[in-house]
């Protein structure tokens, strides 16, 4: 029984992340990863609906009791207060929207990748969504930091510009 509160609470902390977290985290970190003023201003609806989507998704999370099982070898998570199409829309305006309006070519590459395995996604496990799309996105943060070492002597310019200046 203990072993079955620990797996739920770790699943709620994975969902935490995965649905409460993320609708933030992606449009504020294209936000930061963007090369000038301009091109940071236009990532802001992204980072407003990310904001709202975050702030609601946190809500019912704590307010609805999340259901997690294991279906057709994926886990499933379910809370009726985030299971919803037109909060899924939100999640992937923010998730993926702002990856499309990049300045970098190579974020707007990765935003087609991450619209396509969505798709691919949502068309063969709908149910398993959530566990499957983060299975993708630990692939992705892999990607991620290679693009990071690949890029580091020729990024197109620091980084600490993007929030001081």
């Amino acid at each position: 029984m203990a072993f079955c509160r620990l797996t739920h609470k770790m699943g709620a902390a994975f969902v935490l992340y995965a649905q409460g977290l993320l609708p933030f985290l992606i449009p504020l970190s294209v936000l930061l990863f963007e090369p000038n003023v301009k091109s940071r201003r236009q990532m802001l609806p992204f980072l407003a609906i990310g904001t709202g989507t975050t702030l609601y998704m946190l809500w019912a999370l704590i307010a609805y009791p999340l259901h997690i099982f294991v279906r057709g070898n994926s886990i499933v998570y379910i809370n009726d207060g985030t299971n919803n199409i037109a909060l899924a829309v939100l999640y992937v305006i923010s998730t993926c929207g702002s990856l499309f309006f990049s300045k970098v070519r190579t974020i707007v590459i990765f935003g087609a990748a991450n619209l396509a395995i969505l798709l691919v996604v949502m068309a063969v496990k709908r149910y398993a969504f959530t566990s499957l799309w983060c299975a993708y996105a630990a692939v992705a943060s892999v990607m991620i930091l290679a693009y990071f070492w690949k890029s580091k002597l020729h990024r197109p310019f620091n980084y600490a510009e993007a929030i001081w200046g």
